[in-house]
C-alpha cells in the first residue's frame, strides 16, 4: 500500500466517488498494488459489511488474515501529473 489518497488522485469517477464515499463513512483511503492486476484506491477493515453499506459501487476484496483489503470492482488510473 502506499500513502493515504483522496478522490483527486484518481482520474476515474468510480475511484473519485469509492475514496468520498470512503472518507465520509471514516475510513482512510491509500493506494493499492494488489491482486489481479488492481491498482487504485483502498480501504483496510475488519468489518467487510461496514465499507460495502458505505458506498453504492460494486466491490471486491482481498482477505489478509483477519482484515479486508476492499476497492472497487473498476480499475482506477492515477492521475498522470502523480509519480
Amino acid at each position: 500500500m502506499k500513502a493515504q489518497v483522496n478522490q483527486n488522485d484518481y482520474d476515474k469517477s468510480v475511484a473519485k466517488q469509492f475514496c468520498n464515499d470512503m472518507e465520509d463513512a471514516g475510513f482512510d483511503v491509500f493506494h493499492y498494488h494488489g491482486r489481479f492486476f488492481w491498482e487504485g484506491p483502498a480501504v483496510v477493515c475488519g468489518d467487510l459489511q461496514e465499507v460495502i453499506r458505505a458506498t453504492e459501487i460494486p466491490l471486491q476484496w482481498d482477505s489478509m488474515g483477519f482484515d479486508y483489503v476492499i476497492y472497487p470492482k473498476e480499475r482506477a488510473k492515477l492521475n498522470e501529473n502523480d509519480s
